[in-house]
């Protein structure tokens, strides 16, 4: 029963740590696409 356990939070675990990096992910790819539009047009 305690491996059980423990597997199913470790499973959890991982499941936090890529759902992070998909938000970092997002994150930087929302900055690449704001720092382009600003090299496009100065005005932004």
């Amino acid at each position: 029963a305690k491996l059980v356990d423990g597997t199913t939070k470790l499973g959890k675990l991982s499941l936090q740590a890529l759902d992070e990096v998909v938000t970092k992910e997002s994150q930087l790819e929302n900055l690449r696409k704001m720092l382009v539009a600003m090299a496009e047009d100065l005005r932004v």
